[in-house]
């Protein structure tokens, strides 16, 4: 009800009680029954605004003027799958995200949500250190690196389809999960503060370029050679570096691009599978330095026409060599 409806009712029954005192009695009775209304039904009118006034101020007051301010009830979204729920994006430091799966051996990389060109794979994954990755090839779209700067790299799983640049951070201390990688690797590319770890014309190696870890199976390059001043001589040429002594197991392992490969002169050690499905490979060069080289190498090379090797004949029967009859080899010497 509204105050000034409250108002008129007041005046419509001071009216109504002083009209019918005057009308009844005695004169004397009259006035005086009129002067007693007067004072009382004011003060009646008085108390009731102020009830009034207290019953809208208190919580509910006027219901009937507001809005119903309760909350609508919320449906679940029949298209939120429980997949959705379990696997929340997790965000990498350039500001992109990856959407991630745990598949219990391994976390999937689902998709790539960021802007840069770089993915970040991170080290953990809902508290727990991530061992093993699986990146789908829908995930790397738009990516043409990957980096991971952990102190232990987990094993990597990447598309063949697809070619990425191994960006690997000035933290990391072992890098055996990325080596694994196949053709998806084209490039290593190390920070230059690592302590423990170098790369050198797309090559991984250990920090003094002594030794050589890993070429990438996906290396776009047909032809490696050792320069003095390290500049390849065109841009379809890799280049080792001088100072290289030893060639890890399976370091140029799958490596199909390649063609002809030059060792360094102070190279001693050839690794177990070092050159392992060279398929391409026709020209290998070994220098006379060489102290040891596994008889398998070599295993795997069906292309490989001449092997030179910088010694003679006497050194280079007592390395035994695995190499195939049909292979024409080279001495110092010229002799064959």
């Amino acid at each position: 009800m509204k105050e000034s409806n409250i108002f008129s009712a007041l005046n419509a029954i001071e009216e109504r009680y002083l009209d019918e005192a005057l009308a009844s009695g005695s004169g004397a009775g009259k006035k005086r029954r009129a002067r007693i209304l007067r004072i009382v039904l004011p003060a009646a009118a008085l108390v009731a605004l102020l009830t009034v006034t207290l019953v809208l101020m208190l919580p509910g007051g006027r219901t009937g003027d507001l809005p119903d301010q309760r909350p609508a009830e919320i449906s679940p979204d029949p298209a939120l799958s429980e997949m959705d729920l379990v696997a929340p994006p997790t965000f990498g430091e350039d500001g992109g995200g990856l959407l991630c799966e745990n598949r219990g051996d391994r976390v999937q990389i689902t998709d790539y949500l960021g802007e840069s060109d770089m993915m970040i794979i991170p080290e953990e994954y809902n508290g727990a250190r991530i061992t093993n990755v699986e990146i789908c090839e829908k995930a790397l779209e738009k990516v043409s690196a990957v980096f991971y700067n952990g102190e232990s790299m987990p094993v990597i799983s990447l598309p063949e389809s697809k070619k990425v640049i191994m960006k690997i951070g000035r933290d990391a201390r072992s890098v055996d999960g990325a080596l694994s990688c196949g053709e998806s690797i084209s490039y290593y590319d190390v920070d230059a503060g690592n302590p423990v770890f170098a790369s050198y014309d797309g090559m991984l190696f250990s920090k003094d370029l002594e030794t050589l870890i890993i070429c990438p199976a996906g290396y776009r390059k047909t032809r490696i050679a050792v320069h003095e001043n390290g500049v390849p001589l065109d841009a379809d040429t890799g280049c080792l570096p001088k100072t290289l002594k030893d060639v890890r197991s399976y370091a140029f392992s799958g490596c199909a691009a390649l063609r002809s490969i030059e060792l360094p002169p102070e190279v001693k050690t050839v690794g177990s599978g070092a050159f392992k499905d060279c398929v391409s490979l026709e020209e290998l060069s070994l220098p006379g330095s060489l102290s040891y080289i596994a008889f398998d190498a070599l295993d795997g090379c069906s292309e490989l026409k001449i092997l030179r090797f910088d010694g003679d004949g006497e050194l280079f029967d007592s390395l035994n060599i695995g190499v195939k009859s049909e292979t024409l080899v080279i001495l110092k010497d010229g002799k064959e």
